[in-house]
């Protein structure tokens, strides 16, 4: 009965100790990648790369641009896409990382899912 209990302390701790696979996963590289999925920092047309509101962080300042005009951009790698659609669901993701799936069209991305990407 010792060894039984013994054993099933060990197997118990080997248990919670296990680290689950999603925490291993690698960060998602950016650009395209695969026909459907890209991956890059959300930000607007008027500014790019590099925003112009120096008094707002990244996400205030692509929303002001929005709000005034300008469209959401993936910026991914060397490239740069428009996003069309989801405005709403691309918005709260503006200045960070983000996972767009949709298709390709006259270099624009027309956009069916949006998600935070690490």
């Amino acid at each position: 009965m010792a060894v039984f209990t013994l054993l099933a302390i060990v197997v118990g701790v080997a248990v919670s100790q296990t680290v689950p696979a999603t925490q291993h996963a690698k960060p998602l590289r950016m650009g395209r990648t695969d026909s459907n999925t890209f991956v890059g920092l959300i930000s607007d047309s008027s500014c790019g790369a590099k925003h112009k509101m120096t008094d707002k962080t990244a996400a205030e300042c692509a929303r002001t641009c929005v709000r005034n005009g300008a469209e959401y951009l993936l910026l991914a790698g060397d490239k740069t896409y428009p996003l069309v659609g989801h405005e709403d669901e691309i918005g709260p993701l503006a200045g960070q990382k983000a996972k767009i799936t949709g298709s390709l069209e006259d270099g624009s991305i027309k956009v069916s899912h949006v998600s935070a990407a690490r």
